[in-house]
């Protein structure tokens, strides 16, 4: 069955991005944790380069830097969070999909896997939101 393939696939790249957000954690962790000094980890100098373009910052306006690694590790958690439910769904799904190719639609498993599939989008509506709220 081909959505099942699609599935798997998709499978695949959550947890790829699964593992690489918690890679960013440990990154932006460690330079929160170890107060490593600024030339390690660099510093927001109120200068924003793209390229050629240099957009200077005022002071009043500028974030501190603290605050953005901690914001930083939040947004990354919460992405983490996001990515392994979403793979939670993705096994729902193929679940859900297994007794159909086998013939059998109206399997027992079937109704539990859809009601567990609603707690899982609840669950990634509302982690949808925290990370809006904190990243604002």
């Amino acid at each position: 069955m081909v959505a099942d393939i699609v599935f798997k696939v998709v499978d695949i790249l959550l947890m790829i991005a699964f593992i690489a957000c918690l890679v960013c954690v440990v990154i932006v962790a460690s330079a929160e944790l170890f107060n490593l000094p600024d030339e390690m980890v660099g510093s927001f100098d109120q200068i924003v380069s793209f390229d050629s373009l240099n957009i200077h910052i005022a002071k009043g306006y500028a974030p501190e830097f603290d605050s953005m690694l901690l914001q930083n590790a939040l947004i990354c958690v919460l992405a983490a969070v996001i990515c392994f439910v979403t793979h939670l769904g993705v096994k729902t799904i193929r679940a859900i999909l297994a007794p159909m190719k086998e013939g059998q639609p109206f399997h027992s498993d079937v109704s539990k896997n859809f009601r567990k599939l609603g707690w899982l989008g609840l669950v990634i509506c509302l982690m949808t939101q925290v990370l809006e709220a904190v990243s604002l």
